[in-house]
């Protein structure tokens, strides 16, 4: 059975998030910086720049954990005209107290609640249009030019509205200073907190048992929804919000007139309109949408009073929802700019990756959290993947497309990998080599400087991990820094490398081999879900962060048996997903006949050729080290889903199952 679902299916791994800075990608600005023309190439770029050119353009936007991100991209010829990123660890954001996405006072208080300032996603919205507009430009291009937006946000985050924002949004001046807007925009926040995906409350805990307990059990509810009721979806932290307010707080349920999700959020602020819908494809992380009808599920009201009129509709992807805000005209975008249906960050960047077309292609990004995806699933082959026994908690989402996509969110990524590495790397010795380098020490309180410190590091672990044979002579471990839920694993902070194999020397002397247990085990993670999942991965497109890193591209190839191919570097798959379901939806509503989306990616994907990766397939070879490593990897995974009882959102503890069996997470 499990064979005749991979006919319709890929396999992706995306980050869902972007990673920390030594593995950020680079600003980038298209076109390069000019060189000295020639007479007979003077003549097109003078009409590049001239007004009225018929430039057809798209912008894509990512609102995600750590920064917002910007991709402009020309329509006709697929060129990626500029880049921009407004990063959340910019000075210019410190006072919102969220350097690393998510606030840290709050999480200090209660370390499984990750919650940001809701003005904040909005400041680097508006900020990131002005920096767009500046760039174009000085680029002697118009804003005029770009005919439709669209954009992406961190999939499960929430966004609560008064009812003041239905007005206030509706009628911004744009003769505001961002400042200016900045304070106008404060007064429109039921609870000025937003929820982020991470969020794992014993709120959401509550919220997650109860949803559970509506539909009438873990299996119904992911039949009804496309998953089991999670922790981290916009539902529970619904509920959570519901819960909190019944008790002593500065907010009541009565005041929360709109609730969106960041996506739908920032799409209301490209409006002007607060009730906006939210789109397909985010609804379908909040355990409150018909998988198969694409609407509220009836009855929803019971878990919270009046939770329907809260939601607003829903709407399809890449579909106009109407004009810019008469706001947006300050940045010199027209007054005719299309607002094409905001998605969630993880079907986004399947459109990015071109994943969602291609179901003999897999590809794997690692960040701040990893994804396995599953991508191109019919409508018809819904049920059977829904029903298939497995041992993890996976989710299926609404792709752009129409079709479905099957994933499952490993939460220890790049942070789980960076909390090793600092362990093992302490900040002195990155200080000595930036001394001989710059000839100073480095400010610790300049973010120049940390930046640089954490680049020293990650070369530091570059060059230990090498030392190490593939394999590491057997020694194994699964890297966290928090409790895992894709198949649930327990985090003590007090021994955060708890669950390791062959390795007992966990010394400074041995640092090189514990390093490279991390990293290795963070990618054979990776393959154990593949198995469990019954996915062949034949192709990898390799993306995030980690993938600068040569030895963990080869690991990838290894493990994975498969070809590992890098896209370009300017390609940003979430914003670059967002321009191109903005066009789309920008073409669809100007012609009769639709836009393909063969067509509508067109070579957006790009690989670059040159830096593909072969596995090792020789006898004795790094793929057949890596094969014989998956059976007690497989085992230690055992051994962690075991320690404790491993509790349902519904309620009830469910001991480790066997393979092949519905297993709890």
């Amino acid at each position: 059975m499990r064979s005749k679902v991979l006919n319709f299916v890929s396999v992706i791994v995306i980050t869902t998030f972007l990673c920390q800075p030594a593995f950020a990608y680079p600003d980038t600005l298209r076109p390069k910086p000019k060189q000295e023309l020639s007479d007979d190439a003077k003549p097109k770029e003078l009409i590049r720049k001239m007004q009225g050119a018929g430039h057809k353009w798209s912008l894509g936007v990512n609102s995600s954990t750590q920064s917002t991100t910007f991709t402009l991209r020309d329509a006709v010829t697929g060129e990626i005209l500029l880049q921009h990123r407004e990063k959340y660890n910019d000075p210019h954001y410190a006072r919102f107290g969220a350097p690393e996405g998510f606030l840290t006072d709050v999480h200090a208080r209660d370390p499984k609640s990750y919650r940001v300032k809701a003005i904040m996603l909005a400041v680097a919205f508006y900020r990131g249009m002005a920096m767009v507009r500046q760039k174009v430009e000085a680029n002697g291009w118009l804003m005029s030019n770009i005919k439709a937006i669209s954009g992406a946000g961190q999939q499960h985050g929430i966004v609560l509205l008064n009812k003041k924002a239905r007005e206030i949004l509706a009628s911004l001046d744009p003769n505001l200073s961002l400042e200016e807007l900045e304070k106008r925009l404060e007064e429109i926040f039921a609870d000025p907190e937003a929820t982020i995906w991470m969020n794992k409350t014993d709120g959401t805990e509550k919220g997650a048992a109860r949803i559970t307990q509506f539909y009438g059990g873990p299996l119904e509810t992911k039949e009804a929804t496309g998953s089991e009721a999670e922790l981290r979806f916009s539902g529970p932290a619904i509920l959570e919000r519901y819960d909190g307010y019944q008790q002593a707080t500065a907010t009541t349920w009565g005041e929360v007139d709109t609730i969106l999700d960041i996506a739908a959020f920032i799409q209301a602020l490209c409006r002007g309109d607060a009730r906006t819908p939210w789109g397909w494809t985010d609804a379908s992380g909040t355990n409150l949408m018909d998988i198969r009808t694409h609407q509220w599920r009836e009855g929803i009201d019971e878990l919270a009073p009046g939770l329907t009129g809260k939601l607003t509709a829903l709407a399809p992807p890449a579909t106009v929802v109407g004009k810019i805000s008469p706001y947006l005209t300050k940045f010199g975008l027209s007054s005719d700019t299309d607002v094409a249906t905001f998605d969630g960050d993880n079907p986004s960047g399947a459109i990015g990756q071109r994943t969602a077309l291609e179901p003999d292609t897999c590809s794997v990004s690692l960040g701040t959290s990893d994804v396995l995806t599953a991508a191109g699933i019919k409508k018809g082959d819904l049920k059977k993947v829904l029903r298939r026994p497995t041992r993890i908690h996976s989710n299926v989402f609404v792709l752009p497309t129409g079709k479905y996509m099957e994933i499952a969110c490993v939460q220890n990524g790049s942070l789980a990998l960076q909390s090793i590495r600092d362990r093992c790397i302490p900040n002195e010795e990155a200080a000595a080599i930036f001394a001989k380098r710059h000839g100073r020490q480095p400010d610790m309180n300049a973010n120049e400087d940390k930046d640089k410190i954490d680049v020293i590091k990650w070369e530091i672990f570059e060059k230990l991990i090498s030392e190490c044979p593939p394999g590491n002579n057997g020694a194994m471990m699964i890297p966290m820094n928090t409790q895992e839920e894709v198949v649930r694993i327990p985090f003590d902070p007090n021994n955060p490398i708890a669950f390791t194999a062959n390795l007992t020397d966990l010394s400074p002397q041995n640092r090189a081999q514990v390093l490279r247990a991390a990293v290795e085990g963070r990618i054979l993670f990776l393959r154990w879900l593949a198995d469990q999942m019954g996915l062949k991965v034949t192709r990898i497109n390799l993306t995030g962060g980690a993938s600068v890193s040569k030895t963990i591209q080869h690991m990838v190839a290894d493990i994975f048996d498969a070809n590992v191919y890098m896209l370009k570097e300017d390609r940003e798959p979430v914003s670059g997903g967002s321009a191109i379901n903005a066009w789309k939806g920008h073409y669809d509503s100007t012609h009769k006949r639709k836009l393909s989306w063969n067509k509508a990616i067109g070579d957006f994907a790009a690989i670059d050729e040159e830096k593909t990766i072969h596995p090792d397939r020789t006898p004795n070879g790094r793929v057949q080290i890596y094969k014989a490593l998956r059976i007690p990897y497989a085992d230690m995974i055992e051994h962690a889903r075991a320690t404790v009882p491993a509790a349902r959102p519904g309620g009830e503890t469910a001991a480790p199952q066997e393979a092949g069996t519905l297993g709890q997470i």
